[in-house]
């Protein structure tokens, strides 16, 4: 049995099969520093508009899979080979709809492996169970 969470969805594809959620207790963390500034915000909507049309590639949304229990993990990568943010996130699939919810930020990644930082992380959202809630503020993304 995983760690119980919520999150709320805070956008979808046109045809609604894909469902984009944050965390809701990270999401105050995650909404900051997607506002941060324009720079920010246009990586985050081409991100999700590359996933959101099924043509994200790997270097801007891939699997974080280091076992089995971690192939629901994923991370969008803010500005690889620079300051290399990741948006850690878990992937759910419900009858025909992929749900990708947006876990947990880690800033500046500093390393091409992944480090025990960074395992610790995914060991951790792949243990996460989600409730899923549909709210009408959206955190304001």
């Amino acid at each position: 049995m995983g760690i119980k969470r919520t999150c709320t969805v805070i956008e979808k594809s046109l045809d609604c099969k894909i469902v984009l959620a944050v965390d809701d207790d990270n999401a105050a963390e995650i909404i900051n520093y997607l506002k941060r500034d324009d720079r920010h915000k246009k990586k985050f909507n081409f991100i999700v508009s590359a996933i959101f049309e099924r043509k994200a590639t790997k270097e801007i949304f891939r699997s974080e899979r280091i076992d089995p229990s971690s192939e629901s993990v994923y991370a969008m990568r803010f500005f690889p080979g620079q300051e290399n943010d990741r948006i850690y996130c878990k992937k759910i699939e419900y009858e025909e709809i992929t749900f990708i919810v947006m876990s947990e930020l880690m800033e500046k990644k500093k390393n091409q492996k992944l480090k025990r930082r960074e395992r610790n992380i995914i060991n951790k959202i792949s243990g996460y169970e989600y409730q899923i809630n549909y709210r009408s503020d959206n955190h304001g993304v």
